[in-house]
């Protein structure tokens, strides 16, 4: 019983020492990979026989445990150091050494007498093989491993010498076969102008099998270059059996001259609108131009003046080139004729094709667009000439209407009047010489004008019954002339030449002209006597106010010395000095109503008054603006090449220009009028014209491409094809149209197609047929296949 209690009482106790260890309690039961033990691996030592020899493990390996081995099996002699590795699921993995050695066997002999030696070579395309020297004994064979190669590097031979009877014997050696020198390749240096395509240097020489070049060209990948510019070429051959060679060499790619452009000197006159030259020619692509004017950025003046422009054509590729022109701004003097009538002035405008304008109070108006020859009042209307290209005629300003008056004046050059009539002249000088004559006319009649006297009249004014005047036909002299004679010759006053004549109080004063020089003078109409000098000066535009005569002094001496100007003199002056200078200013068409000046300065153009009493200058065009009006004359065509868009432009007269779509700029092209333009092969061409003559040309667009006329004709309609235009001859003064075809470059014309009296719309080239439109002038359109 009590047997029984105790062993109760040990199987419960280990059933508690159980579950602690399990984690039946609070703890955590630790779950261990066992140890592999009981094995050994043990060292061995053998005698050669020439069989293999193994070293395993021994004891007894658990289930499950594997044994892998390494370096434990051996044939010939020499010590080899073999590893046993033991693992399996649930064990630790263990790692056993031993060694195992052979022996050399007494009872065998030793193989003798045998090297085998390093050796180098240099590759050479051909195997090289490492092999022993000395006399092998009688049944003794040589293994070789590794001992054969062909590309470089370095080897590591062996052999194993073998024989029944000898103890086996292994050599090493080193087999090393040297890189080669890449030979017999170059590079040279290159030096060639800019031509748009990548230029490059290559090696020139045989490569070797196996060797790669890489270029690089200042640095990056690649051995060539299209722009202009200095470049170093590196050319590196690589290949595993040869040393690297690396070659270098200069690729200078030269700039072009910039040719076929110019800069012309431009004369505009002055009409407060800017103007100004631009370069003429096809300026090459990635050129930009940049202009100066009198060292101010542009190519444009709108102020008189003599300006230097300056272009400036610069590109990566080119030289840069520098055109230099005369740009001129000119301010023309020429006659305006003013005239004041009912506290209004009227005056021509400069700035407006020399239009009638007047000035009301403070209000500028343009009156007619007419050309003014010449003004005459009489009581509140305005009577004055109107010249024209064929004819002239005389109008009436009343208050703001225009009437024509007499419409055949016959080239009348000036107009008087004596307050009821009108007188105009005429003297031509070749054409209708017959006419020359001052004639007079009622304007308050429909009368035909009276011609009083023959003579060919020049300045005439009005005085107390007679017209006074100087005749061309006698020297210019003085003369005069009833108001109420008929085809009378005149009457001889005085005998110099005179010019410019005003009349004031019964008094004449004009330029008198002798051999050397011309002066001012002034001649009594009532004493008769002899005329007065009144300055050295020579004057124009002569106006008298109070006891001064006021002119635009022209006397080469007194201008340069003083400048030019307006000038005075004192009417009761000696006559032997020079006038004194009034207003400094270039001025025209000085004219007075008895108590204002009136001029236009050629600085502006603009019509002033001038007030004597508070000295005032009052600009009457002061709000005056030019219109600008262009007329489209020419053809419109436009076309595209190489990012640029080619147009003609209709208002410069159909010259070709060129707008850089990228760039923004635009270039004048061609000076000649363009009707068409096209782009074939390499070359543009396109048809000028000038009134009714015509021509085709071509230029090629290389840098260097010259122009030249390849045709004389009108060519229309111009379609490329292979090595042929094909286009429309259009006759103007025959009215006959011809399809032709030529040669590229103008050779070899051949009709293909002739109707008179037909207009072609269109043509072009589809395969092997010419389609076209015809128009004719009866009947319908009509598509033709030729």
């Amino acid at each position: 019983m009590k047997k029984n209690l105790g062993i109760f009482l040990l199987a419960l106790l280990s059933c508690f020492l159980f579950l602690a260890g399990c984690g039946g309690g609070t703890g955590d039961v630790e779950n261990k990979d066992k140890d592999i033990t009981g094995i050994t691996f043990a060292n061995a030592t053998y005698t050669y026989d020439g069989t293999e020899k193994t070293l395993f493990v021994t004891g007894n390996l658990p289930e499950g445990v594997n044994a892998a081995y390494t370096g434990n099996k051996g044939t010939d002699v020499g010590v080899y150091n073999a590893e046993a590795t033991l693992s399996g699921a649930g064990y630790n993995t263990l790692t056993l050494t031993a060694t195992l050695t052979i022996e050399a066997n007494g009872g065998y002999q030793n193989i003798t007498g045998i090297t085998f030696a390093d050796a180098a070579y240099t590759y050479d395309g051909t195997e090289k093989t490492l092999l022993i020297t000395g006399n092998l004994p009688q049944g003794v064979n040589a293994e070789y491993t590794n001992n054969k190669r062909t590309d470089a590097g370095e080897y590591d031979a062996a052999v194993r010498l073998s024989g029944e009877g000898y103890n086996p014997l292994n050599l090493t050696a080193k087999l090393t076969i040297s890189r080669a020198d890449i030979a017999g390749v170059t590079i040279s240096d290159l030096t060639a102008p800019y031509n748009g395509a990548a230029q490059s240097i290559t090696v020139v020489g045989t490569i070797p099998g196996g060797v790669t070049v890489a270029y690089t060209c200042n640095g990056a990948v690649g051995n060539g270059a299209v722009n202009a510019g200095s470049y170093a070429i590196k050319a590196t051959l690589t290949g595993v059996n040869y040393n690297t060679l690396t070659l270098n060499a200069a690729l200078t790619i030269q700039k072009l001259d910039i040719t076929g452009v110019t800069l012309s000197n431009g004369t505009f006159e002055y009409d407060s609108l800017p103007h100004g030259i631009s370069v003429v020619g096809d300026v090459p692509d990635g050129v930009s131009v940049t202009y100066t004017c009198n060292g101010a950025e542009g190519n444009e003046a709108a102020e008189g003046g003599t300006y230097t422009v300056v272009a400036t054509l610069t590109g990566i590729n080119y030289n840069t080139l520098e055109l230099t022109a005369t740009l001129k701004i000119n301010s023309t003097e020429k006659k305006l004729f003013s005239a004041v009538n009912g506290g209004n002035v009227y005056f021509q405008n400069d700035l407006d094709a020399d239009s009638l304008y007047s000035y009301k109070g403070t209000s500028l108006a343009k009156v007619s667009g007419d050309i003014v020859g010449g003004f005459a009042p009489i009581g509140s209307d305005l009577y004055f000439i109107i010249t024209g290209l064929f004819s002239t005629s005389i109008k009436k300003l009343s208050g703001t209407a225009v009437s024509t008056v007499y419409g055949d004046a016959n080239g009348s050059e000036a107009l008087i009047s004596d307050g009821t009539n009108l007188y105009y002249t005429i003297n031509n000088l070749i054409i209708s010489t017959s006419k020359n004559g001052i004639y007079k006319i009622d304007p308050s009649s429909s009368a035909a004008p009276v011609r009083i006297s023959t003579d060919k009249a020049e300045y005439p004014v009005y005085y107390n019954g007679y017209i006074y005047y100087s005749n061309g036909g006698d020297h210019g002299y003085l003369y005069k002339v009833s108001v109420t004679a008929s085809e009378a010759a005149g009457t001889l006053v005085y005998s110099e030449k005179v010019s410019d004549i005003i009349i004031s109080g019964g008094e004449l004063y004009f330029n008198q002209h002798s051999l050397l020089a011309a002066a001012l003078y002034k001649y009594n109409l009532t004493s008769a006597g002899a005329a007065q000098k009144l300055t050295t000066d020579a004057g124009m535009y002569l106006a008298k106010v109070g006891n001064y005569l006021y002119y635009v002094n022209k006397d080469l001496l007194t201008s340069n010395l003083f400048g030019d100007g307006i000038y005075r003199v004192d009417v009761n002056a000696s006559g032997s000095l020079p006038g004194t200078k009034f207003k400094e200013i270039e001025a025209s068409s000085l004219n007075s109503d008895g108590t204002n000046l009136y001029y236009c300065k050629l600085s502006n153009k603009h019509f002033y008054k001038y007030v004597l009493s508070t000295e005032a200058e009052t600009d009457l065009m002061a709000d005056f603006v030019v219109s600008v009006s262009e007329t489209a004359s020419g053809y419109t065509r436009i076309a595209e090449h190489n990012g640029e868009v080619y147009f003609t432009n209709i208002l410069d007269s159909g010259a070709l220009y060129k707008y850089n779509i990228t760039s923004k700029a635009m270039y004048r092209v061609t000076a000649d009028s363009v009707s068409n333009v096209y782009f074939y092969n390499g070359y543009i061409y396109y048809s000028t014209y000038f009134l009714t003559n015509y021509a085709l040309f071509r230029r090629a667009l290389s840098a260097s491409g010259e122009t030249e006329k390849i045709s004389t004709g009108r060519c229309d309609n111009l379609n490329f094809a292979g090595n042929y235009i094909y286009y429309t001859d259009v006759n103007m003064v025959l009215s006959k149209n011809k399809i032709c075809r030529m040669d590229l470059d103008g050779q070899n014309v051949e009709t293909l197609y002739s109707s008179a009296n037909v207009h072609i719309l269109s043509m072009d080239v589809v395969g092997n047929y010419l389609y076209f439109c015809t128009n004719p002038t009866i009947g319908y359109k009509k598509i033709f296949q030729l």
